[in-house]
């Protein structure tokens, strides 16, 4: 028996059609959403990518930043270092350790020493504010033969102290004044007083410590 098709061409026509283009705008609507999705991505890629620009550029600039403090702390630590070397040179630090040796080399029971103000001096051995100028001194100068005096003597200083007597500040004087690393020696005044039962001498002597001669 034969089948016989009622529904008429164009409306199976249009079914066909209306499928076709639902399957289209299915695919169409896939379509936008893989393009927003992938605009979306792309977006937030570049943003990424951005910050991680910026991040680099403020590490340089910290970097460089960084290098910049570095080297001014260098150069400040150099400045310093040749400060600290001149204030080194300036106290004469051996020097200083010799006058002490020379002073425990000379000292004994008869002298008590009250102040030791360590001073530059100039190339006579008297420092710009010493009372000398005007003032009859004792020169006391260790015996050097075949050697002359060194040319510029710079590290000096004021002893102040008290004595029994004048012999016994003379024979310091004389041991003080003989050792090595003294190059000059003054009294610069003495006054006598009473202490408790007995009569000392007080005393203020200005040493040279010997150092290089200059060319």
């Amino acid at each position: 028996m034969t089948e016989i098709d009622l529904i008429p061409g164009d409306y199976r026509k249009q079914l066909v059609l209306r499928r076709h283009l639902k399957r289209l705008a299915t695919a169409l609507m896939v379509v936008a959403v893989c393009l927003g999705a992938s605009r979306t991505a792309l977006g937030y890629l570049m943003w990424r990518e951005s910050a991680e620009v910026f991040r680099i550029e403020q590490q340089q600039q910290e970097l460089q930043t960084s290098q910049n403090k570095a080297e001014v702390l260098r150069q400040q630590r150099h400045v310093t270092e040749q400060q600290l070397a001149a204030l080194e040179q300036l106290r004469g630090r051996d020097r200083v350790a010799q006058l002490l040796g020379a002073l425990d080399e000379a000292y004994d029971e008869h002298i008590w020493l009250d102040r030791v103000h360590l001073q530059r001096r100039d190339a006579m051995g008297v420092s710009a504010n010493s009372p000398v100028a005007g003032r009859s001194e004792i020169v006391v100068l260790p015996n050097v033969t075949g050697a002359a005096l060194p040319v510029e003597l710079q590290q000096g200083a004021d002893i102040i102290g008290h004595a029994s007597n004048h012999s016994e500040l003379a024979s310091f004087m004389q041991r003080l004044g003989a050792q090595p690393a003294v190059a000059d020696l003054r009294l610069i005044n003495t006054t006598t007083r009473s202490y408790t039962s007995v009569q000392v001498v007080d005393f203020n002597l200005a040493v040279q410590m010997r150092g290089k001669a200059q060319p």
